[in-house]
């Protein structure tokens, strides 16, 4: 099973220019990231903590109708945190107004976190929880424990209101990438990390700091991955952009399909694959993400729509 640890919280979209009407929608790059997997037909799960209240009641759902596997959700009494959506378009990466003191997300517990041998995957994002204590400890007791013991991939997901500085992210990033296999991460968190650098050479510089392999997505210019022996690029689907709120974490739960598919979800199989493998695991991280963007939201496709 991949599960996907962290936040899972309530997106609001404005629904009309004068921000009086707004749309609800579930979201959480990790709980994306798991409902991409569930409904891409692999077994995913969800690993964080769910208020009680309305909203979190609305994220239950969303996970059920998924059929994410509920073994590491917990409950709780807090509130549902919230994110205010500036959505994104073909040109614009969207922008995010976090609401989350004291929220169920950031109150996960350690008795909650313990993963079974069911587990292949575990997949966590810098975006929230990752920074926000006292779950951002107990996730970081995830990536430690799980390093050997089955595949951990990251997504920095840069949020700048949450994350701070670039130069404090990066210490941040530093200690995560050294329980990490496989890292996904987009230029434009890059270009926010790591001013004027070429993205391919900090990837490169973060293999030598513990991952496998990075990929990097580059919007409407593909993806590449990064290896120590080779870089492997692949070009955009060319789509008409409505919203890429939830783009990456489709991109990112098509990929990790496609390694289980293949049997290459552990490091030694990841060092094994090849070019053409590569350029098949991104064109379907791909197609993924470019459905995910034709619609409002962080609504990843069914198998059945990439046919």
């Amino acid at each position: 099973m991949i599960v996907a640890a962290g936040e899972a919280l309530i997106d609001l979209f404005p629904a009309d220019d004068e921000g009086r009407d707004w749309q609800a929608r579930p979201g959480g790059s990790p709980l994306n990231v798991a409902v991409a997997v569930a409904r891409l037909g692999q077994p995913a799960g969800f690993l964080g903590r769910l208020s009680s209240d309305r909203f979190g009641e609305v994220l239950l759902r969303h996970l059920r109708a998924a059929a994410v596997d509920e073994a590491y959700v917990s409950i709780g009494d807090e509130p549902t945190a919230l994110a205010v959506v500036e959505p994104g378009g073909a040109d614009r990466e969207p922008g995010f107004s976090f609401h989350g003191h004291g929220t169920a997300d950031r109150a996960l517990r350690a008795e909650d976190a313990a993963l079974g041998d069911d587990v292949e995957v575990v997949h966590l994002a810098g975006s929230v929880t990752l920074l926000a204590p006292p779950a951002d400890e107990v996730l970081r007791e995830v990536m430690r424990t799980s390093r050997g013991r089955r595949l951990v991939t990251l997504d920095p997901n840069v949020r700048p209101t949450i994350a701070g500085s670039p130069e404090a992210l990066r210490l941040h990033v530093d200690e995560w990438l050294a329980a990490t296999d496989l890292v996904k991460v987009s230029r434009a968190d890059l270009a926010w990390l790591e001013p004027g650098a070429d993205p391919l050479d900090v990837a490169a510089a973060w293999l030598r700091k513990g991952p496998a392999v990075v990929v990097v997505t580059r919007g409407g210019d593909g993806s590449v991955a990064v290896t120590p022996e080779r870089s492997v690029e692949v070009p955009a689907h060319p789509i008409e952009v409505v919203d890429t709120v939830g783009a990456g974490d489709s991109f990112m739960g098509g990929l990790l399909v496609w390694l289980s598919e293949h049997e290459a979800i552990d490091r030694p199989a990841l060092g094994a694959l090849g070019d053409a493998d590569w350029r098949a695991a991104l064109d379907f991280a791909g197609r993924v993400a470019a459905i995910t963007s034709q619609r409002v939201g962080a609504d990843p496709p069914h198998r059945d729509e990439l046919d």
